[in-house]
């Protein structure tokens, strides 16, 4: 289920000529396949895409679902950067502020100590939703990562108690994937800005 996702990852590589959009052109009906009007659209393509459970063919899918529609995530080559730093000192305690779709959280949570939890922080209710969802395929327990809705200056506060953890626990490491004040772009605005731009670049 997972070939067409990494044939078309494949063909966007830094280590190929084609650029992202030539690689995109390979099926010109993904867009009618596929629709991206909401955040939840993307599940289906996952679920058709990736195995549940394997966390590697979610962020294979992700990636290649983004290549189509691009998305607030870090991508393969900057993950594997944030996989290498959180190998080095897998943290027992970290914080994600504006996790969108979970792309990041499914990278950290693989690289957790032993018992150690990832919080992550979505003022979007939709987009925490979703992550929810592709978390829990990707194999990753809500004891891993928890995905708190609201904003960053409301749910930080709160965190010790909600956690049950003292307050001195140190917090290891924090990312900042966007802006956690601020609602994302529609989905459908996205849409309609890549399509004209590969309409305009044909």
């Amino acid at each position: 289920p997972t070939a067409a996702a990494s044939e078309l990852l494949a063909a966007a590589t830094p280590n190929t000529a084609r650029s992202v959009t030539q690689a995109t052109a390979k099926d010109p009906m993904f867009y009618a396949m596929w629709s991206y009007a909401t955040p939840a659209d993307i599940i289906p393509y996952i679920e058709a895409e990736a195995v549940r459970g394997d966390a590697q063919s979610v962020l294979d899918a992700m990636d290649a679902f983004g290549l189509y529609y691009p998305q607030y995530k870090i991508g393969p080559e900057k993950g594997l950067l944030l996989e290498q730093t959180l190998r080095a000192a897998p943290p027992s305690l970290a914080l994600e502020l504006g996790t969108f779709l979970g792309y990041s959280a499914i990278r950290t949570a693989r690289n957790l100590a032993p018992g150690g939890r990832l919080v992550c922080v979505e003022a979007n209710p939709d987009n925490a939703a979703v992550a929810r969802q592709l978390l829990q395929y990707a194999g990753v327990s809500e004891r891993q990562v928890l995905v708190v809705e609201g904003l960053a200056k409301q749910v930080i506060p709160g965190l010790p108690a909600l956690l049950q953890q003292p307050q001195q626990q140190q917090l290891q490491i924090a990312a900042l994937q966007q802006d956690p004040d601020n609602q994302q772009q529609p989905q459908q605005e996205q849409q309609q800005q890549q399509q004209q731009q590969e309409q305009g670049g044909s």
